[in-house]
């Protein structure tokens, strides 16, 4: 599968790049950069077979079979369209869109050229992922019933950083909040019926430092989930069942050293619970994703990650941001 990327973003230097070198099924064919210069050391640097000084002259590519749009949130939604009517497959970062309308659209212009598109949850893609919904299927913990999750990290370098420009789509719940709504998700197997959520804008940069909120799945089903450019930490999540629970230290980015599930089941009679370490196999999650995308393409297996999906991930982030605004539950569907 001959991938060609679209802006020469961090992510895709520290970790796409390297994934699509490590996989079965993909190369790096292109890259574009609104600065030529870039573009070829990019292509001297990953071993890109071709550089382009546009995105439209990459898209015009008849080699390029599939795209990586890694550019701000803002412009996911002008790019996607702009890739699949030039009939490429999309694989998109999240949050795909800044509102469940723009996605829609993306999804139907795929739809419409007949091409693929994802969102980048890498995790849904892993083997941690696989093995956790086979644990909640066969009941490890019995009914879940909770969710405690969280992702955050100290932004000590603040000038001129995207993620804090309210125009290109900044803000803690686009960039780190949409990582556990789309685990709860997964997690419940369903969509939450309503969204109760906090974010107060930050005086200077207009967009969230921080949000933090409480997703209902009915039936008694809760995820509480924070999220912060100003809280050290990282990544972690609680999965709680009525017999027991589930941490999983990396819940969205396994990296080699913390892909693990621990298990912890409670027995009637015991005070301390069982505990087993369940260790996945070592696989970047991005490569995972460009394996899949690229099997998918060909028509080899079904894609893990449906483009419908990311309609749904959309309209919750909607709620949020909604809830935020507004000081209320906002209710879905």
């Amino acid at each position: 599968m001959r991938w060609g990327v679209l802006g020469c973003a961090a992510i895709a230097e520290k970790v796409f790049n390297g994934a699509v070198q490590a996989s079965q099924t993909g190369e790096l064919h292109a890259v574009a950069s609104r600065d030529l210069e870039r573009a070829r050391q990019w292509q001297e640097r990953f071993g890109f077979r071709k550089a382009y000084g546009s995105y439209e002259a990459l898209l015009q590519d008849p080699e390029v079979e599939a795209v990586y749009i890694p550019l701000p949130n803002a412009l996911h939604r002008e790019w996607t369209l702009a890739a699949v009517q030039a009939g490429k497959h999309v694989l998109c970062e999240k949050p795909a869109g800044l509102t469940a309308a723009e996605v829609e659209a993306m999804v139907a212009g795929a739809r419409q050229a007949g091409v693929l598109f994802a969102e980048n949850f890498a995790f849904r893609f892993h083997p941690q992922s696989v093995r956790l919904r086979e644990l909640l299927d066969q009941g490890a913990i019995g009914q879940v019933l909770g969710l405690e999750a969280s992702f955050t990290f100290r932004m000590e370098e603040r000038s001129g950083d995207i993620r804090l420009a309210p125009a290109l789509g900044g803000g803690a719940a686009y960039d780190l909040g949409c990582y556990p709504i789309a685990f709860a998700r997964f997690v419940f197997g369903r969509e939450p019926r309503s969204v109760l959520a906090f974010g107060d804008l930050h005086p200077q940069f207009q967009v969230e430092m921080t949000s933090a909120g409480v997703l209902d799945f009915g039936e008694g089903r809760t995820a509480a989930f924070f999220t912060s450019f100003e809280v050290p930490g990282g990544q972690r999540a609680r999965i709680l069942g009525t017999e027991g629970e589930i941490l999983l230290p990396a819940p969205y980015h396994p990296r080699r050293e913390d892909h693990v599930i621990i298990l912890r089941r409670y027995r009637p009679g015991r005070s301390e619970p069982e505990e087993e370490r369940i260790a996945t196999p070592v696989v970047e999650p991005f490569t995972a994703a460009v394996d899949n995308l690229g099997r998918a393409i060909r028509g080899q297996e079904a894609p893990l990650l449906p483009a419908e999906d990311a309609i749904a991930q959309a309209r919750v982030l909607d709620a949020v941001l909604q809830s935020a605004r507004d000081g209320a539950r906002v209710w879905l569907g």
